[in-house]
């Protein structure tokens, strides 16, 4: 039986391991004392980096920055795949409150606890087995878990009538990879029931309805949905006009733990957050044309602040190739998009660029049909030096520097802000 989506559970043990890490050593003499450091001076009186000759720390490993302009259909679509089975915050207490039940389930929910016996703690930090669950109904779908304290867990349930055989399997999740701790299987004929195994001993109670619970639920996500309806664009703002996803997602992982990501209802409510999408974006388009013959030629720098910004030209294919090869070691990993939009920056006074990070180097492309395309920073060059684009670096006046953006395909214009521009602006392009 399949253990459900725990494949990611030892990656971030594993993460914890390595930062944790430390040296030990013994009977070695403690080495002299070190000079007196030279006064340090606060970040607002320090130069802009130009002339200095000394190294720069290394880098950490490049990590992407997260998305913006999320749309509810794509972070609904996001939190679905991620979360696996949501787990109710009162599992212990539903477990409790459970009573028996005698016959079917119907959107209901089994709440089921796991006793571990023998040796299961390989961790050097937890102090015990980190303990996940996996559920199956008559070989059809597995509904894995994530590793809970409490060892209860909660699987939502559509349908589960009596000669149905209930498959459940216990793993416990290590540093370096995870050990199945038993699997078992039972014919269901009414809550509660058991599965032994020689290393676990499995005790599930039902609900037999949930229903309730599920409606109040799914009206809290209906009413999260309604507030991007109606919203109207905003070329400008960071989202475009659309609000944060967080309430989204909250109020539909919310009604997924009673109902499940695969009933009707949380269907519906996909369906709908795409139409909101499809809906939001035909009104991104007609915006796009209406604005696009007031902005200045692409040739004219725009003026965002202590900088100029203008897209210098657009290269696609082979010539975006080469400049990739070009780039080396300072690319973003893994991209080769098919253009490159070129951002040119001019320091109009000593500036700094920070990396790319959550709100900095945010470009988006607008299209006449709607579409809207992250513009992900690949790298930049400043003179015949290339950075990383997650590295920070001074400009001084009159330096001019060169910021590759990642498309599929150029756009009408190019939304920017961020760390690229603190005052968000449109760039035509070429």
């Amino acid at each position: 039986m399949s253990p459900g989506p725990h494949g990611g559970w030892a990656l971030h043990a594993w993460a914890a391991l390595w930062l944790s890490g430390c040296c030990l050593g013994a009977g070695v003499a403690p080495p002299e004392p070190p000079p007196e450091p030279p006064p340090t001076l606060p970040p607002d009186s320090l130069e802009p980096f130009g002339g200095s000759t000394a190294t720069p720390p290394p880098l950490p490993p490049y990590t992407e920055p997260p998305s913006l302009l999320e749309s509810p259909s794509v972070a609904l679509e996001l939190e679905r795949a991620a979360t696996g089975v949501p787990q109710r915050s009162d599992a212990t207490q539903l477990f409790s409150r459970a009573r028996p039940i005698e016959g079917a389930i119907h959107r209901g929910m089994l709440v089921c606890h796991a006793a571990i016996r023998g040796q299961y703690d390989d961790s050097l930090f937890a102090g015990g087995a980190d303990v996940a669950m996996s559920l199956q109904l008559a070989g059809g779908e597995t509904m894995g878990t994530g590793q809970r304290s409490s060892r209860t867990y909660t699987f939502p349930i559509g349908a589960l009538e009596p000669g149905t055989t209930v498959s459940i399997g216990v793993v416990d999740m290590d540093v370096l990879f995870n050990d199945p701790i038993g699997n078992g299987a039972t014919t269901y004929t009414g809550t509660p029931f058991e599965i032994e195994h020689p290393n676990a001993r499995i005790e599930c109670r039902g609900i037999a309805s949930v229903e309730a619970q599920a409606q109040r639920a799914l009206g809290r996500y209906q009413h999260a949905l309604e507030a991007f309806e109606t919203r109207t664009p905003d070329l400008l703002a960071r989202d475009l006009g659309f609000p944060e996803t967080r309430a989204v997602q909250e109020a539909a992982e919310d009604a997924a733990s009673w109902i499940g990501w695969h009933d009707g209802d949380m269907e519906a409510g996909l369906r709908r957050a795409h139409q909101i999408d499809d809906a939001f974006a035909a009104t991104i388009g007609p915006r796009v044309v209406e604005v696009l013959p007031t902005l200045p030629p692409a040739e004219e720098p725009r003026n965002v602040g202590d900088r100029t910004i203008r897209v210098a030209r657009t290269i696609c294919d082979d010539e975006a190739r080469a400049v990739r090869t070009e780039m080396g070691e300072s690319l973003a990993p893994g991209r080769s998009p098919a253009c490159h939009v070129v951002l040119e920056l001019e320091a109009l006074r000593g500036t700094r660029l920070a990396g790319a990070t959550y709100g900095a180097g945010e470009a988006w492309t607008l299209r006449e049909d709607g579409r809207r395309e992250r513009a992900e920073r690949l790298a930049t060059r400043c003179g015949d030096v290339w950075h990383r684009p997650d590295e920070p670096f001074s400009l001084e006046r009159g330096e001019r520097c060169e910021v590759h953006l990642g498309l599929s395909e150029p756009g009408a214009m190019l939304r920017v802000g961020g760390e690229l521009a603190r005052t968000p602006v449109l760039v035509r392009f070429e």
